[in-house]
């Protein structure tokens, strides 16, 4: 587990522990590991389901892989940023561990279970990496497409390529369990009225539709919520408009 820390304005503010995605790795928060150091220290953590790509791991399973890091760092609060996978992960965790989190920060993940057609789509797409070897490029390829935003392909197709890149050297079968985490996952839009630490939600103004309608539920859901849509980018909002994104994460830490 690797961490940047650095003296903080924010005196009292907890670590804030970043939690990525699938297809990625803690690679991903490079961008935030770079510029939050100087609001609070920022963790990161490859997951569990990087540890043995061949076990099928759950949404639980993931959810005590993020306590065992808090614990392994000495941390009885966090501030918790979730990315997609680790959104869910972090929202289940919430749930579980309210009294571990000082603040929840979800990006490309709700509260609303998938409508079944997007679960049948989606399963369909991670289905193909249950192989040996690695990921496609034809895999992710097709993927990028939908993950990043338009603006994003017509502005900075490097990073793309990157990312597309880095995808091609993960165990095609690892990307695969990290899908069947969360595609099925269940509903907590109910549960999510329970929530009483600060949460803030941010998406990207190019983010899949469906991913904004189960994101926008929690706003009458959840007591203290606020939101944040960033514009020119898609689901990897955090590294297609990285400035942005840290500016709206300082500013609710500063906000706590």
């Amino acid at each position: 587990m690797k961490g940047k820390d650095s003296v903080s304005r924010l005196e009292d503010t907890p670590p804030l522990v970043c939690a990525h995605g699938s297809m990625m790795r803690q690679s991903m928060f490079q961008p935030q590991l770079e510029r939050l150091g100087a609001c609070c220290s920022v963790i990161t953590y490859d997951n569990v389901t990087w540890t043995n790509p061949d076990k099928r791991v759950s949404i639980d399973d993931l959810v005590e892989d993020c306590r065992t890091q808090m614990d392994a760092h000495g941390l009885d609060r966090c501030i918790l940023l979730g990315m997609s996978m680790g959104g869910h992960m972090a929202l289940e965790f919430a749930l579980k561990y309210p009294e571990r989190l000082k603040a929840l920060i979800l990006t490309g993940a709700g509260a609303v279970a998938f409508p079944q057609f997007v679960q049948d789509i989606t399963s369909e797409s991670f289905s193909e990496l249950d192989m040996d070897g690695l990921v496609p490029r034809s895999w992710a390829e097709r993927t990028a497409k939908v993950v990043f935003g338009g603006s994003t392909f017509e502005s900075n197709s490097a990073l793309i390529a990157h990312w597309i890149d880095q995808w091609t050297k993960e165990p095609a079968r690892a990307v695969y369990h990290q899908g069947m985490t969360w595609i099925h996952k269940r509903d907590l839009l109910e549960e999510s009225r329970s929530l009483t630490m600060p949460v803030l939600t941010i998406q990207g103004a190019e983010e899949t539709a469906y991913v904004n309608e189960w994101v926008d539920p929690m706003l009458e859901a959840v007591p203290d919520i606020r939101s944040v849509v960033i514009p020119e980018a898609g689901h990897f909002v955090n590294i297609e408009q990285s400035d942005a994104f840290n500016q709206a994460i300082a500013q609710f830490l500063v906000s706590l």
